[in-house]
Order: structure tokens, then C-alpha cells, then sequence
């Protein structure tokens, strides 16, 4: 009889605590998944510690972006098949739609090509090699989708125009970034790596140009350490890449230091998916 009347008691409890907080039972434990605003993992709520384990969501592409479609589009563009192939050479001709660079190559496809600002031979204005893009390369660039340039050393770039509007090849509004940053200063390093990453993930979608004077240091040592970061490049190959696309200017050993000696940052890994598509 004590029993009965126990029993009985606690389910009066209960459906009193129910009534009383607006709960829908009384629940030993529960999963709750912050999506939003937070980290994207499933977090386990009362219960034992590590009953079950953190259920991580990958993130999402941002909206408009398809990362395989603009892949697919600049490969079939330029029809580049390896980091090593020119799309526009020394002299800054092979592609007129980018007339104005230098030495251009692919190195992360549909994302991320690399090059000069052609000033040397330009056969519009011929002007002291040291200096950022001229207007009209900008204008192309623009007008061949790229979202971002940035010019790796420094010196003249106050002359140089800094945003670019324009209608592209399809026919659509673009907007075009002309930044400095410049690529041997230890500090900026990792924010270049950053840039290339937001490109990869369409936080900044279409593709960038980063450029030099001829489109063989700088530039490459940026490529070269991007080879490392995004597609698991070994030190040796990494090297052997740069030195191959100085165009036989190769007498820096800083520079070669600086690559074999590169760890990949964790922070900025992609996923494999992403390596398959953007990687040559």
C-alpha cells in the first residue's frame, strides 16, 4: 500500500513540474544542435560525459557560390594543364583578354593565377619595370571576372587605380580589388594564405591575381607556399616549382629557406573535395 501510494505521488510531481515550466516530459537527457552563430557542432546536453561524441557540420558553400562551376569555367577558359604553362608570356601576349600582365600561370584552378604587371614591353606605355598594373590591364582583368589583384611589392602603388567596375565576359556586373600587399614581409604571410583561402571558400568569389614585376619571385613564393598549404605539396617539390618559374633567375637562397621551411597552417586546410577540384 506504501508503494502504490509512492508511485502515485511521484507521478503527481511530475505532471506538476510539467504544467509548472511549459516541459513536454520529464527527459533524462537531450542533444541540441547550435547552428547558428556558433560552431556548427552538435552538443550533448545532461547525461555522461562523452556518451556520445560531438557530430561536427561541415560548412556551407555561401550563397550564389559553386566553387566546381568556376572551376569548371576558367579551366575550360584558359585550358591551362599544369602550374608550369604560360597563358600570357614574358612579353605579355598569348591571351589579349589579359593584356597588361606578365608571365601568367595557373595555380590553384579557377581560384588563384599568378603573373607580372607588364610595363617593361607594354605597347601602350613602356615604363620603368618597378611599377603595379596599368589601367587597361586592370580593366582586363575585370572584365575576365577576377574579383581581387594584389601587387606584392610596393613601390608605385600609390599610382595605381584600386577598384575597377566594369561588365565582364558574361555580361554581368564586377567589381575588381586592386590591393598591395607585399609577399617577403614575414608579417603578412599567413593573411596572404588568407586571402587565397577566402577565394577557395567564396567568402570572396572569383578568382585573384597575384602579381609581382615579371611574375617570377614574389609571386612565386606565394604560389609556391599555396602549393604546400591547399594541395599538400612536399618542401622539394614546392622548391623545385619556384626555381623552375623564375625563368631561369633563381640565385636567392632566402627564398628557397623560406619555402622548404613552411608548415601548412591548420587553420586554413580545405577539404579534400575542394584540393580535388582546385589542385593541378
Amino acid at each position: 500500500m506504501k508503494r502504490k501510494f509512492n508511485s502515485r505521488m511521484a507521478l503527481l510531481w511530475c505532471s506538476a513540474l510539467i504544467l509548472s515550466l511549459g516541459l513536454g516530459g520529464c527527459a533524462k537527457k537531450s542533444i541540441t544542435a547550435d547552428v547558428i552563430g556558433g560552431d556548427n557542432t552538435a552538443t550533448e546536453g545532461p547525461g555522461t560525459p562523452g556518451e556520445n561524441p560531438p557530430v561536427v557540420i561541415p560548412p556551407e558553400e555561401p550563397p550564389g557560390f559553386n566553387l566546381k562551376a568556376q572551376v569548371d569555367k576558367y579551366k575550360q577558359r584558359y585550358n591551362l594543364k599544369n602550374p608550369n604553362d604560360k597563358l600570357v608570356d614574358n612579353r605579355g601576349n598569348g591571351h589579349d583578354n589579359l593584356y597588361g600582365a606578365r608571365n601568367v600561370r595557373t595555380v590553384l584552378h579557377g581560384v588563384y593565377y599568378r603573373g607580372g604587371a607588364n610595363n617593361k614591353y607594354n605597347r601602350y606605355l613602356v615604363r620603368d619595370n618597378s611599377n603595379p598594373l596599368q589601367n587597361h590591364g586592370l580593366d582586363n582583368l575585370c572584365e575576365e571576372g577576377f574579383s581581387e589583384a594584389i601587387y606584392m611589392y610596393d613601390e608605385n602603388y600609390s599610382t595605381a587605380r584600386k577598384v575597377t567596375n566594369c561588365r565582364n565576359f558574361e555580361n554581368q556586373d564586377q567589381k575588381f580589388d586592386y590591393l598591395q600587399i607585399s609577399a617577403f614581409t614575414a608579417a603578412n604571410r599567413d593573411g596572404l594564405l588568407k586571402k587565397v583561402h577566402d577565394h577557395i571558400t567564396g567568402k570572396t568569389p572569383g578568382p585573384m591575381y597575384g602579381h609581382c614585376w615579371n611574375g617570377w619571385h614574389a609571386s612565386g613564393y606565394i604560389a609556391a607556399l599555396s602549393l604546400r598549404q591547399f594541395c599538400g605539396w612536399t618542401a622539394s617539390d614546392a622548391e623545385a616549382y619556384w626555381i623552375k618559374n623564375t625563368d631561369g633567375d633563381s640565385d636567392y637562397p632566402s627564398i628557397k629557406k623560406r619555402i622548404r621551411e613552411f608548415v601548412p597552417l591548420q587553420s586554413l586546410k580545405i577539404t579534400a573535395a575542394e584540393q580535388a577540384l582546385i589542385c593541378p
